[in-house]
């Protein structure tokens, strides 16, 4: 499989329908559901393999070629109680299909999974999942049916509260004078005077006591609301020393305090060890410092009396795991050392005191990438084999097989010492080619509670003395004198717990050891520093006032996330608030990196907020997989949730919805969790990119260009069908769309692109379809209110024939016709790769134009759970529930909390990218249709359409009630289209028959007229070239005006056929005037790489642009090449209150420099034609280029014009003139500011007067007229001479 062809895969692995589920109802007690076995697919690089699916099938991660059975609990179930499946149906899995379970372990019986979620609105939510499989009597056998009831079991309640819903009001950083500090590791940390002064905490002596510490320390946050965290940041215990006894922090004195570091071990006591887990965000934990505020001592507690058992032993840990390199790019597993060109890596460790009797326990944990099973990691201690991990072969079956796989192992040894060498060295002789990765190493021993050897701490827990009620002596040998024991177990209480030395030298205290205890013994005060960080302002996120938007914005895009935010607030009416991604880490996060900080953030406005004020979330900045910032040029400016799973980008998947999850039990199981929040982001790397975005929701929700009838249009495309599967998926999902629409609303015209529609061209090893590029970059340049896909694709474009590619979007300037683009495809807008700039970011933060917002892929997705997706956003799109149109926020949470959604994975794979509080274009008011031929609409007999008849037509628009605006004065484009048509694909691959599809873009008349008090009227004169058959047409109206209102509407029951017999005789074809770029063209003139064909049409009985007839299209022809016309009629619009006369607007694009003849035919309603042409010469625009520069008239007296052609249509472009003497001399210059539609630039003036405003005398002069362009700072020249008559 060629690269390309690989970048635009659209996975079918993933197949899933939910079309029939559910068979009948039985008295709201049980459904019953069939599963519909469908014949495997071909999968893989060669089509070879098999994949096993049924309608209905869902896949995951854990067990990617084994399809699963999900759906939505019936909303007559109760959701407090569990499933269970009954009248179960089996059969025998084929024969031949048995291969596809290799990996899949069959259990006696069905387990089902349940997903929960709860919102504020529809309360507790339920869906299940199953694998429909089972070992049956020896027989390997498939469900076929079953029922679904509610069962006994009493689910836990689905209540909003979580154990740290604490609301404050104010955070401990709510005051002046904290500064951040930093540490790597657990352990005792000293803070000086000179730390102070040097760091400009303090620029003179403190008062001791005024000295704070806070910090919460520790790993990653809990993903779990049920799990305990801190409300705020927790001030920390300070051991202090006041060595003169002055009360001032001076001198030798120093405070002591407790820091753990990133990366933690916890007990596992069903295992009986301690398991490590590394720090997925961070390689520092941070604190922070105060000298304002009274500090905290630790607690004292005494030592208990009467233990039950003495211990002189502890439980100690160390491991290795160093995160280097991401082996797909996706995920949140790295890996360290590579065994590849070195084969054999020592790792060290140092356990004083270690005791040799007791087992050291070993887990080593490896990936490899082997094409055998016969590789393995051979780990050796003491010159002795004492483990081996054998790497499996990696995976072949599917589309996205895992890039490699996991061999974990554990053991146990006697250690021989302190000193701890493993050896791991890989044996890849049976494969050479194979490659491994160490993930991690990590031993746990025990050793003497002793301080011989050790400086200055000593950390230790022991798990084998806890019990309940149990007490123990705890007996530290060769203790040092001045010996501080605490208990760190909960940092936010640490206890000083006051022991007392032995006779025999040791030191003891007695503790309770009903739990797992955490101590810490020191001495001293030789300890590390905290590292400084920053000084940081006073900030209170608990306490802020709840918005309807929260902005988190990276501090380098926070004067552009301000900006938006204000606008909202003023210009729309959502109060927004911005915050900084630093100042939600140190609140939330206790200054540390962590995604579950930022979403305890959104969850405590979330907690805090009443009558659902709190509604949407905007993530201002890019994302990276790289947590880290390991990769160059990383792109981590606010982090996503990426998936567990890292090996695949079939199975991996990163999302935002995991910040607008809101309840417990949702946040660790996305299946069936709800959203509660509308989210985006806007993935900007540069403020320059923030602003520009920005400023193109300012323009598309307020700019003045931004009403026109792009907002009555949708734009539907649809892949080519290569493979048989995809003939019932890509049209007919996009045919299901246009009718989802049309149910909503009448008032859209829905336009199409389907590849397999229009011919094929094929050249050396790749297939395009140029004309189906050239359309869909055409109408989405004039403007769609949205644009759907769906289809194969990737990061760099749409369809393996190239239909979208990265020049395409970032040359799109529709900057005022924005779309809103919906893109059911692979990895799209993948925008956590920092190595690439997705399509979809492209298309979102070209400035001048593409899409105002996207909800598309951002991994590889299965193509029925992403049309499901995408149905259930037409479902709601449009739906006005208040009237007004929705925000892209409402319609994102609506279509992932949809039934056949909520349940399903593919949900993780799509995100909004865009403003969440932006309310998509619809047209709010309405127009109507009053009379056709002065006759009420709803008369019994209406007049028909006729060929060659006029038809008049009266309207108003009117309010969401019917009721004219009689204050609407402004302007209505109108369109007509004749009847529906059928049309089919071409089948252009030869797979499967032709797909139907249903098409009315035959248009009778476009144009537009003028609205008065509410009311318009017009008039049309019918083609020649319409359909004869009977049956109803279209009118589709949009109309606007100067107070910023529009209205659209519609009217289908207008009958079109016939032939007008008494029509008048004409037999004269129109007139055209034919120019490029604009009416100052003169033949022969020059242009940029992409001019428009600009022409004026007049004929008394109208133009024909229905587009029936064989050869009757209005067209044009560049250089004789008949055989590839450019067919106008959709560009065709008539002048305002006049079907008489109008004009043509159609860009060519990328034309090479040469010169061009352009020809233009067009016919009348009476088929009449007129044919006429025009010369051009293109220029490279990549050079600002000059031609035909002069001044007239030439000779003057006191006035003449500059004029001149360039090559820069469309273009903001500074001009100067400066006049000189023949001797040099500069007597007068002219600049001037101009943006020409066309390539000809006239009417700038002089007056024959020099720069102070006196006579210049008659004679020759020379001037020098200069031309820059602002948008690439390109320019040009040329001199020419003027003569002064006096």
């Amino acid at each position: 499989m060629d690269r390309m062809r690989g970048l635009y895969r659209f996975t079918f692995v993933f197949l899933a329908i939910f079309s029939l589920y559910t068979l009948k109802s039985q008295d709201n007690k049980a459904k019953v559901y069939a599963i519909n076995w469908l014949e495997p697919l071909a999968v893989g690089p060669e089509k070879l393999q098999k994949q096993i699916y049924f309608e209905g099938a869902d896949f995951d991660a854990e067990n990617p070629t084994v399809p699963k059975f999900c759906s939505k609990a019936p909303a007559n179930f109760s959701k407090s109680r569990g499933l269970v499946l009954t009248n179960l149906k089996w059969e025998a899995i084929p024969s031949n299909q048995l291969g596809a379970f290799s990996q899949y372990s069959f259990a006696a019986q069905i387990e089902i999974e349940l997903g929960r979620g709860f919102s504020r609105e529809a309360g507790p939510q339920l869906s299940f999942c199953f694998y429909p499989f089972a070992l049956r009597n020896g027989v390997k056998s498939r469900l076929v049916s079953f029922s679904l009831e509610s069962s006994a079991e009493v689910l836990p309640s689905l209540e909003e509260s979580v154990s740290y819903s604490k609301k404050l009001n104010n955070s401990l950083l709510d005051s002046e004078g904290w500064h951040k500090l930093s540490v790597a590791e657990t352990g005792i940390y000293k803070i000086t005077p000179s730390f102070l002064t040097n760091n400009n905490i303090s620029s003179s002596e403190v008062a001791i006591s005024e000295i704070r510490v806070a910090g919460n320390g520790g790993g990653m946050l809990a993903e779990a609301f049920s799990a305990n965290r801190p409300v705020d940041i927790v001030e920390q215990a300070l051991k202090v020393t006041d060595v003169n006894g002055d009360g001032l922090f001076n001198g030798n004195d120093y405070i002591l305090f407790y820091a753990q570091g990133p990366h933690t071990f916890s007990y596992n006591s069903g295992g009986d060890r301690y398991d490590y887990a590394h720090n997925i965000y961070r390689d520092l934990n941070y604190y922070f410092i105060n000298v304002n505020g009274g500090g905290k001592s630790p607690s004292p507690q005494a030592s208990l009396s009467n233990p039950q058992q003495q211990v002189n032993a502890f439980d100690d840990f160390a491991a290795v795991e160093d995160d280097n390199v991401n082996l797909v790019g996706t995920g949140r597993q790295w890996f360290g050392d590579v065994f590849e060109f070195t084969l054999s890596y020592n790792y060290s460790f140092n356990f004083p005191n270690v005791i040799t009797n007791e087992p050291v326990k070993l887990l080593v944990d490896v990936v490899g990438r082997s094409s055998s099973n016969n590789t393995v990691i051979n780990t050796r201690y003491a010159n002795q084999q004492i483990l081996s991990n054998s790497i499996p072969a990696y995976q072949t079956f599917g589309d996205y097989p895992n890039f490699v796989e996991r061999s974990q192992q554990r053991t146990s040894f006697l250690p021989q010492g302190a000193n701890i060498t493993l050896n791991l060295s890989y044996d890849n002789s049976a494969n050479p080619s194979a490659v491994a990765w160490l993930d991690r190493v990590v031993l746990n021993v025990r050793r003497q509670l002793s301080f011989a050897g050790i400086a200055n701490s000593l950390q230790f827990r022991d798990s084998r003395s806890v019990a309940a009620g149990n007490r123990i002596e705890y007996s530290i040998s060769q203790p040092p004198p001045n010996l501080f024991i605490w208990d760190v177990t909960d940092v936010a209480n640490i206890a000083e717990i006051s022991g007392s030395y032995q006779t025999d030298g040791s030191y003891s205290f007695v503790a309770d050891a009903s739990s797992l205890k955490e101590y810490v013994a020191f001495t001293g005060s030789n300890f590390n520093t905290p590292t400084y960080v920053e000084a940081i302002e006073a900030q209170n996120l608990h306490g802020m006032p709840i918005p309807e938007m929260i902005v988190i914005s990276h501090s380098n895009f926070l004067p552009a996330a301000e900006d938006l935010a204000a606008f909202h607030t003023d210009q729309e009416n959502v109060a927004s608030s911005v915050v900084s991604l630093e100042q939600v880490y140190n609140e939330y996060g206790s200054g540390g990196a962590d995604i579950t900080a930022i979403r305890d953030f959104i969850k405590d406005l979330y907690d805090r907020s009443t009558n659902n004020r709190f509604k949407y979330v905007l993530l201002f900045g890019d994302a990276s997989y790289d947590y880290k910032d390991r990769l160059s040029g990383n792109t981590n400016y606010i982090p996503t949730y990426q998936s567990s799973f890292s090996f695949s980008l079939g199975s991996s998947f990163i999302t935002d919805d995991y910040f607008a999850y809101m309840n417990v039990g949702e946040a660790i199981n996305f299946n069936g969790a709800v959203m509660d929040l509308g989210l985006g982001r806007i993935p900007v790397e540069t403020l320059s990119q923030a602003q520009s975005y920005v400023d193109k929701i300012k323009r598309y929700v307020a700019g003045q260009d931004r009403f026109g009838d792009w907002r009555n249009r949708i734009l539907l495309m649809a892949d080519d069908v290569d493979e048989l599967w995809e003939r019932s998926y890509f049209v007919p999902n996009s045919e299901s769309l246009e009718a989802r629409a049309k149910a909503t609303s009448g008032s859209y015209n829905v336009e199409k692109i389907y590849l397999d529609a229009y011919q094929q061209q094929t050249t050396t090893g790749s297939q395009s379809y140029p004309e189906a590029r050239r359309d869909m970059y055409r109408k989405v340049q004039r403007g769609c209110l949205l644009t759907n896909y769906i289809g194969h694709g990737g990061e760099i474009g749409l369809a393996s024939e190239r239909l979208l590619q990265l020049a395409d979007v970032t040359s799109w300037s529709n900057k005022d016709a924005l779309s809103l683009f919906l893109t059911i495809t692979c990895e799209f807008t993948r925008f956590d790769d920092p190595k690439r700039v997705s399509a979809g970011e492209q298309l979102l933060l070209n400035p001048n134009g593409g899409a105002i917002a996207l909800l598309s892929t951002t991994r590889v997705v299965g193509v029925q759970g992403a049309v499901d997706l995408n149905s259930a956003i037409f479902d709601t799109i449009l739906v006005r529930p208040d009237g007004n149109p929705q925000t892209l926020g409402q319609i994102i949470r609506a279509a992932k909390n949809d039934s056949y959604v909520i349940g399903r994975s593919t949900k993780t794979k799509f995100s909004l990218i865009g403003d969440p509080a932006l309310r998509l274009a619809v047209p709010y008011y309405k127009v109507n249709t009053s009379t056709l031929n002065g006759k009420p609409i709803n008369a019994a007999l209406q007049d028909t359409a006729k060929a060659l008849s006029l038809v008049q037509i009266t309207g108003e628009v009117a309010d969401l009630n019917g009721l004219k605006l009689s204050d609407f004065d402004g302007v209505l484009s109108v369109s007509v289209f004749d009847k529906v048509a059928q049309r089919q694909t071409l089948v252009n691959d030869g797979v499967g028959s032709p797909v139907g599809f249903k098409d009315q873009s035959s248009l009778i008349y476009r144009g537009k007229v003028q609205v008065s008090k509410g009311d318009f009227s017009f008039e049309f004169r019918v083609p020649l070239g319409i359909n004869y058959q009977f049956g109803n047409g279209r009118i589709s109206y949009y109309a606007f005006d100067a107070q910023e209102r529009d209205a659209s509407g519609y009217y289908d029951s207008i009958v079109v056929g016939g032939y007008n017999e008494n029509a008048p005789i004409d037999n004269i074809g129109p007139e055209i005037e034919l120019f490029m770029n604009d009416a100052s063209f003169v033949r022969g003139g020059i242009t940029g790489e992409s001019p428009f064909i600009y022409a004026r049409l007049t004929d008394s009985a109208g133009i024909n642009t229905v587009g029936n007839g064989v050869g009757q299209d209005l067209r044009a022809v560049l250089n004789n090449k008949t055989d590839q016309p450019y067919i106008l009629n959709e560009f065709y619009e008539a002048d305002l209150n006049s079907y008489r006369s109008g004009e043509v607007r159609y860009q060519l694009f990328d034309l090479d420099p040469g010169d061009y003849t352009i020809e233009m035919r067009a016919f009348d309603i009476y088929n009449n034609p007129t044919e006429v042409s025009t010369d051009f010469v293109v220029a490279e625009s990549a050079d600002l280029a000059l031609k035909r520069v002069l001044n007239y008239p030439n000779p003057f007296t006191t006035y003449t014009e500059f004029q001149f052609e360039h090559n820069r249509a469309n273009q903001n472009l500074e001009v100067q003139v400066q006049i000189f003497t023949v001797s040099g001399k500069l007597v007068k210059t002219i600049n001037q500011e101009i943006n020409s539609l066309g390539n000809r630039v006239t009417g700038i003036k002089w007056d024959g007067l020099d720069d102070y405003g006196d006579k210049i005398g008659k004679g020759v002069y020379i001037y020098r007229l200069k031309v820059r362009s602002q948008l690439d700072n390109s320019q040009a020249d040329e001199y020419e001479k003027l003569v002064i008559l006096r």
